[in-house]
């Protein structure tokens, strides 16, 4: 420079040390037979993945595709891995796949009791809608809290022809709002379980219309009909009447409980009371997340079930009955586990807490079974931490100088070796 002084500098590039961060997108969230592209949006250069599409399907690819092959509400779960830890998200309900179609009549009421679903015109999907309608949907299902409706598709004669909305189960509910032209409404949310939707046209000129896909949310009641999901790890659920009614005739609706990180899915009913007889009112419980998923047991007349658990991290309920006369239902409660999920059961009456945990690992045998050796082993399969001839029922580790993340915790002892999975944060 002007003074005859060179300043030199240096840049230090450090590694990265840190564990993934993990984030997710998903091409559509709602659809009847699209296949969706999740794509990874994780940071820290994650090395390893595993999707969890909520349907019991995984995959390992960083950017997969999926098909959903059954109607429900989804949850989508991330687990992203690198050299130093682990981290995973889950989008709670966020994909919706419902085949479920309506068109609005030209000049009646039709109530509809699905949890989702999609409606449009009078026209369908394709055609326009017609001159001199007035026709009314009520969408009212059991145990919903709150209908959303989703405009994808919006076309009437400007000034002319209307889409009212009413925040209730009548055209004398509070107005939400009253749409016309070719702007899409923004999102629609009723404040209680039912919303009403009224279009109007007058004697000329019509367009092609609308389409809204709805969704509702419950108050952990069962469905009359269609799937939904709960990813809670504890909560009470009733039957389609709720608390205080009897279920309803005709109905075939389903619930999955699918918390995310669970390992095990447990029921314990309050009350249970059924029609007695078979075939005849029936709740069908499944160990996994579908309806075609090994079937535990099937329920009916007023013997109390007891506790119910799954063998793995979901469970589905199906309530089912016929058109004749109707019982109080039933009320569980569900609660999940989380963090300790064992691989290999043979022998494997050990104790591992706290789970997780950020520090120190007890491992004890129940039945005093003396423990030969205990290996740690990241999400990688590296050994992290060993300890051999110990010949003891019971052992404390440290584990607070490594990495937050999944770890397998295999424990040799006398009788063979069980396999635990350990959560550190």
């Amino acid at each position: 420079n002007d003074f005859g002084q060179t300043e030199d500098y240096g840049v230090i590039i450090l590694p990265n040390t840190s564990p993934p961060t993990s984030n997710l997108i998903a091409s559509i969230t709602f659809t009847c037979s699209d296949t969706i592209q999740f794509t990874d949006l994780s940071t820290n250069a994650p090395t390893s993945w595993l999707w969890y599409f909520g349907d019991g399907a995984t995959s390992s690819s960083q950017n997969p595709t999926h098909f959903y092959s059954t109607s429900g509400v989804y949850t989508v779960s991330l687990v992203t891995t690198n050299a130093f830890g682990q981290d995973s998200i889950a989008f709670i309900n966020y994909i919706a796949i419902n085949c479920t179609t309506f068109s609005m009549p030209t000049n009646s009421t039709i109530t509809v009791t699905n949890c989702s679903g999609s409606l449009f015109d009078d026209g369908g999907a394709t055609g326009n809608y017609s001159d001199n309608t007035d026709g009314i949907v009520v969408i009212q299902p059991s145990g919903a809290t709150q209908i959303t409706l989703n405009v994808t598709a919006f076309d009437f004669e400007n000034g002319w022809d209307f889409l009212t909305i009413y925040d209730g189960p009548d055209t004398l509910s509070p107005i939400i709002g009253s749409y016309t032209g070719s702007t899409i409404p923004a999102s629609i949310s009723s404040t209680g379980g039912s919303i009403t939707i009224r279009q109007q046209s007058d004697f000329s000129v019509t367009m092609s219309g609308f389409a809204i896909n709805w969704t509702c949310s419950s108050n952990n009641y069962m469905p009359t009909s269609g799937i939904i999901t709960y990813a809670d790890c504890n909560g009470t659920l009733y039957d389609n009447g709720g608390p205080f009614s009897n279920y309803s005739n005709n109905t075939n609706g389903t619930v999955v409980i699918q918390p995310p990180g669970a390992s095990l899915v447990s029921l314990n009913f309050i009350l249970f009371n059924f029609v007695q007889s078979n075939p005849g009112d029936t709740l069908f419980i499944y160990d996994g997340p579908t309806i075609f998923s090994p079937l535990i047991t099937f329920l009916f007349g007023n013997a109390s079930p007891g506790l119910i658990n799954s063998t793995g991290s979901s469970i589905t309920i199906r309530q089912k009955t016929n058109n004749m006369s109707t019982d109080p239902g039933f009320e569980l409660n569900w609660f999940c586990t989380v963090g300790v999920d064992e691989v290999n059961t043979i022998g494997s009456d050990f104790m591992v807490y706290p789970n997780p945990t950020s520090n120190l690992i007890n491992v004890k045998s129940i039945n005093a079974t003396l423990i030969n050796e205990i290996a740690l082993y990241n999400a990688l399969g590296q050994l992290v931490l060993q300890y051999s001839t110990i010949n003891n029922n019971q052992l404390q580790i440290n584990v607070a100088e490594l990495p937050k993340g999944l770890y397998f915790l295999n424990i040799k002892h006398e009788e063979g070796m069980v396999t635990k999975k350990i959560n550190i944060q």
